[in-house]
């Protein structure tokens, strides 16, 4: 029993390991850079026609379908790679005795199982075209099984070695062959256990595994093989369709597919889980019923590029959900304010809050009516505590466009404090204004009621309880913690409103004002001034960034959504961060040293490896058939990683 699932653990770490091997690739220079190459259809790409042979052997009414390339090639550059080099040299490995206990598990697999995890073995079975797909039993998708087909080397000869493999497990599971078709397909299933059995064969040089109850899965691969049957994936209409609206470059090394109304059924076909809420399968349908189908393509190009397509089902009802497809991509307005040196920014620029609102609270009623009922009722005892209906008083005055960033850290301070900001589009600036000053009175009347002053600009001769203030218009220096005050200046012209909130050794202010359209809220007032510097042309955009320009080169003018995150500079960030922390352990005895003993020699080295990732750009753009995702990772050439 314990020996096989050994085995069956040992080959999901060998898939697992696989997966992560293929997110990396070697640059054509050295230089970082945008990706060069001419965006074409999945299908029409020559690196494609791989794909379609193991296609042509997949049964067509798969409910999802992975399938990855050329491990063997990718895991030799990994390999040789600096990147590598430096981790496998972390101190961390030998101080947890990592390596040595692989060792060990890796002879006592030997030994008991008579399979040699070796590196050649591995690559030898995995290391070209594997796939894996999730289909339905002759039961239906309530027995669903996952059918798993390796492109093997024939120079491994891995029948030979599952062979002794089954042999030193003969008296724990039992074996029984059957032919079909001209194909020999084994039957590996534990009688003593209630579980899943394992039907294999070995097709051409193809191995092909189904785990689950019954042999339909290999059964219709052979048939395929054999031509008896026709039904492929490779001839499912909507999979060509869906793959066919995958746009990528380079070269193409992973695609994927789902078929969402098998999903669904999946779904109706399995119990529901434990304590889910009356109508939880229902409303899970009605969501997922919006999508058709979900295809995605990985390939290399300067970097990684993944592609994602989300097929708009049109014949579903109109709901809440597809009418947000329908907005039209647009440029982000937001991005000609964000710092130029902005560590984070997420943006949305055609959001419809009012009706994103309406839908959400909907939604939490019907699916689970108690929780809905309870989440309702502090909405309402906020509106009157506040004074603010939400719908009315804050999304009607919202524009389309709402962006999050995260500009720096300022590690100056006692704490490392991120430089956060939110800018939403404002259709009625006034309004807005009103607004967050009835929120700055909420805020102030429920987090200070031991003493609060409020309404008026807070000024050196309303702190009496303080020490000197400093230069800034209406700025003050630390008052007693509990005493929140309000106050404003003027920035270049633009009135800066904000929040002092007195903390232990410093004050935090929160602020904001109207910029060119937008409402900026800052989480300091630099934070906000660092935006109006920018919209005033004293400060150069992040679009004028390099890392930005580059990562965002092959994106649509256009768009729904983006998202982009500078790791480069994150990453510095991180250290230094980890630094900071490593410092406070310095007086804490041997516990303290040996943390910083493995910060100083493990953790950030580890990071300083990670800088072969520059930057992890995303958009979103909504068309006529759906919505395409677009992720791009930035990488300098593995080899010449600093």
């Amino acid at each position: 029993m314990k020996k096989g699932i050994l085995a069956i653990g040992a080959v999901g770490v060998v898939a697992v390991g696989i997966v992560i091997a293929l997110k990396f690739t070697k640059q054509k220079t050295s230089e970082m850079g945008a990706p060069s190459g001419v965006e074409k259809s999945v299908t029409q790409m020559e690196s494609f026609k791989g794909e379609v042979a193991i296609a042509d052997v997949i049964p067509s009414d798969v409910v999802l379908f992975l399938s990855a390339r050329n491990a063997r090639s990718t895991w030799d550059l990994v390999k040789s790679s600096n990147f590598w080099k430096q981790v496998a040299d972390l101190k961390i490995w030998e101080a947890a005795q990592i390596v040595s206990n692989l060792n060990t598990m890796k002879e006592q697999f030997k030994t008991n199982m008579g399979f040699d995890l070796s590196e050649e073995n591995v690559l030898g079975v995995f290391g070209q075209d594997l796939s894996i797909a999730l289909v339905g039993s002759k039961e239906g998708l309530a027995n669903p099984q996952i059918l798993l087909l390796a492109q093997t080397d024939p120079r491994a000869d891995f029948k030979g070695k599952v062979d002794t493999l089954l042999e030193k497990v003969k008296g724990t599971v039992t074996v029984e062959t059957v032919e079909y078709n001209g194909q020999k397909i084994s039957r590996v299933r534990n009688p003593q256990v209630a579980g899943p059995e394992f039907n294999y064969a070995f097709i051409q040089n193809v191995f092909a595994l189904a785990i689950g109850i019954d042999d339909s899965g290999i059964r219709k691969v052979a048939d395929l093989v054999s031509k008896k049957s026709s039904e492929s994936l490779g001839t499912n209409e909507q999979y060509k369709s869906a793959l066919g609206l995958l746009k990528m470059s380079g070269d193409l090394r992973g695609i994927a597919f789902v078929n969402m109304a098998k999903i669904i059924d999946l779904i109706k076909a399995l119990p529901a889980p434990e304590g889910a809420p009356a109508g939880f399968t229902e409303g899970l349908e009605k969501t997922l019923g919006t999508i058709k189908s979900i295809s995605a393509a990985v390939g290399f190009d300067q970097g990684m590029r993944v592609k994602l397509f989300f097929s708009k089902n049109k014949e579903m009802p109109e709901s809440d959900i597809l009418s947000g497809w329908e907005s039209q991509p647009k440029e982000a307005e937001s991005l000609k304010y964000l710092p130029e040196d902005s560590l984070l920014l997420t943006i949305s620029n055609s959001i419809d809050f009012s009706k994103i609102w309406d839908g959400w609270q909907k939604n939490i009623q019907t699916q689970n009516p108690e929780q809905g009922k309870t989440i309702i009722e502090g909405v309402e005892k906020f509106e009157k505590d506040s004074g603010l209906r939400i719908k009315e008083d804050i999304l009607s005055w919202l524009g389309g466009e709402v962006c999050f960033s995260l500009t720096q850290v300022d590690m100056g301070g006692l704490f490392p404090f991120p430089h956060l900001i939110l800018l939403a589009e404002v259709q009625d600036p006034q309004r807005a204004l009103a607004t967050m000053e009835k929120l700055g009175d909420y805020i102030i009347r429920t987090s200070a009621p031991s003493g609060v002053s409020s309404g008026a600009p807070a000024t050196e001769s309303s702190q009496s309880d303080t020490s000197a203030a400093t230069s800034e218009p209406g700025a003050v220096s630390n008052p007693p913690l509990g005493k929140v005050k309000v106050g404003n200046e003027d920035y270049q012209g633009i009135e800066l409103h904000f929040l002092e909130i007195p903390l232990p050794y410093q004050t935090l202010n929160p602020s904001y004002a109207i910029v060119n359209g937008f409402l900026v809220i800052g989480i300091n007032k630099e934070s906000v001034k660092s935006v109006i510097d920018v919209a005033k042309g004293n400060a150069k955009p992040v679009k004028d960034n390099k890392v930005y320009g580059s990562a965002t080169s092959n994106f649509s003018p256009k768009s729904n959504q983006i998202a982009f995150l500078n790791m480069d500079k994150t990453l510095n960030t991180i250290i230094e961060i980890t630094k900071w922390a490593d410092n406070l352990q310095k007086g804490r005895g041997e516990a303290g040293a040996q943390t910083d003993k493995v910060i100083e020699e493990s953790v950030i080295p580890l990071l300083q490896s990670m800088k072969i990732f520059k930057s992890i750009a995303v958009e979103a753009v909504n068309q006529d058939q759906g919505i395409e995702e677009t992720m791009y990772i930035q990488m300098e050439d593995l080899k010449e990683s600093k």
